[in-house]
């Protein structure tokens, strides 16, 4: 990483996240497609005003509603799956998950932000309560990406410090973790992360962080060398533009 020069850490910031928010923004908007898949849990839904009693709801119909773009309709169901007492934990955690990242995908306001930070937290304890599985596992990470995402956007004092804990809590202090989508098609690829890592510890700018900003950024050129990454491509030129 080359030297900063005359250039003021908060200029910096200032840069480096109208780049990440734009960059992010496009991202979570993406991946609407393609359904959830099937063989979920089958949950009976609470009576809940505008439902019929007695018909049946599974977490994979409220994720195929999320992964077409029908957020409301995600919502409805993922909540009626997560209210229900027969659900199991990892139900909980799947569908907290869901309905994070519709919250996420389809926010308007400051609230629908602070929302899908709500969700995505219950869906870390809902996880942690249902010990490991490949799909509490995958649920559990996607909330940390998605709790993430929305520490930036909602973009406090302490939004970089979050958002950084929830990346490595995912486990992405490790330069080998890798992401993949699920049932719930994020639209989050490796690349994207590696360069959201990147400007993060670039910005914070504490102890440590220029060697991981840097590392990141090598990896984040690695992944970009095997093939076509539009928001990730994005973020690399604006930090070679910055001085790496």
């Amino acid at each position: 990483m080359k030297n900063r020069k005359n250039e003021t850490l908060s200029a910096i910031a200032s840069a480096f996240y109208m780049m990440a928010l734009v960059a992010l923004l496009a991202t979570v908007s993406a991946g609407c497609g393609g359904g959830g898949g099937g063989g979920g849990s089958i949950i009976t839904p609470t009576d809940t005003p505008g439902t019929t009693t007695g018909t049946t709801v599974t977490v994979d119909s409220g994720l195929t509603a999320l992964n077409n773009a029908d957020y409301q309709t995600a919502k409805t169901q993922l909540n009626q799956v997560v209210s229900n007492p027969a659900s199991t934990s990892a139900d909980r955690a799947v569908a907290y998950s869901g309905i994070g990242w519709a919250n996420i995908k389809s926010s308007s306001d400051s609230l629908d932000v602070d929302n899908a930070i709500t969700s995505f937290t219950q869906a870390i304890d809902a996880a942690n309560a249902a010990g490991s599985s490949a799909a509490v596992d995958q649920a559990r990470q996607q909330a940390y990406i998605g709790l993430a995402a929305a520490q930036v956007i909602k973009n406090t004092g302490t939004s970089i410090n979050d958002a950084l804990t929830g990346l490595n809590s995912a486990g992405f202090s490790d330069l080998n973790q890798t992401y993949s989508e699920g049932k719930i098609v994020a639209g989050i690829t490796n690349a994207e992360i590696r360069g959201y890592k990147t400007f993060l510890h670039y910005v914070r700018n504490q102890s440590g962080d220029a060697t991981a900003a840097n590392d990141n950024y090598q990896k984040l050129q690695s992944l970009l060398s095997s093939g076509t990454d539009k928001n990730a491509q994005m973020i690399s030129d604006t930090l070679k533009s910055m001085g790496f």
